[in-house]
């Protein structure tokens, strides 16, 4: 009896543990789309939202992906469920890698938008210098201007000073802005004359794949975009 229990709990509450895996092997191979697949549906499954290394995984996998504003609280979360020494330091290492690079901004819906949904349009207010900082913005920029969001929404972005949808903000270490907007019904350039200045620079990033290592795994992987591999790049200090 005391072995079908334990069965038992192996197929209700590990059946996250095959998705984990898998998505840990995809993560160095490179195949961060397929990494990121299996951790959403580990992170779903019963015990993975408490499985520690489902949320550092899917954090690291976010993060390399750029996507700030779900690598922050994956990777809080899994500060929070860190048990060993190893992993409070891997998880810590992590969650500062973010927050010395990114502040935050919460974009909510002015009162006179006649919708929550659309489109946001970043642009660099403050000349970036920083070479790896204009790669990761232009990224994150294109991402945003291609694909509605709902607001409100908390975006993350490296410390300097920007527009969303023309209203100015700033983002800086350790706090998080929150500004007024009304999210644009078109994407890209259409419609938006203010958008058209930065669009030589965000079309040069659409080229460029960062992808943020972190050494203290000293996990190396190949990321392959259209066939071709492409070597990890690291982008913050």
């Amino acid at each position: 009896m005391q072995g079908a229990a334990v069965a038992q709990d192996d197929s209700e509450d590990g059946a996250f543990r095959g998705d984990r895996d898998r998505a840990i092997h995809y993560y160095r191979k490179g195949f961060l789309d397929a990494a990121l697949a299996e951790l959403e549906k580990a992170v779903e499954a019963p015990g993975g939202t408490e499985d520690y290394k489902t949320n550092y995984f899917l954090a690291k996998v976010l993060y390399d992906k750029l996507i700030i504003e779900r690598a922050i609280p994956s990777a809080e979360r899994a500060v929070k469920l860190a048990d060993s020494d190893r992993e409070q330091s891997q998880s810590k290492a992590l969650l500062k890698r973010m927050s010395d690079f990114f502040g935050g901004v919460t974009l909510t819906k002015a009162p006179e938008a006649s919708s929550d949904e659309g489109f946001i349009h970043l642009v660099d207010a403050g000349g970036l210098i920083n070479t790896r900082k204009k790669q990761v913005f232009e990224q994150m920029a294109e991402r945003f201007g291609a694909k509605k969001s709902k607001l409100p929404v908390t975006l993350y972005l490296p410390f300097g000073q920007y527009t969303a949808n023309r209203i100015p903000f700033a983002t800086k270490k350790g706090g998080v802005s929150e500004i007024l907007i009304i999210p644009d019904a078109e994407s890209g350039s259409s419609g938006l004359a203010w958008w058209v200045a930065g669009a030589v620079a965000v079309a040069a990033a659409v080229a460029v794949t960062v992808i943020l290592l972190l050494p203290e795994d000293q996990e190396t992987h190949t990321v392959r975009i259209g066939g071709q591999g492409l070597p990890p790049a690291s982008v913050l200090p």
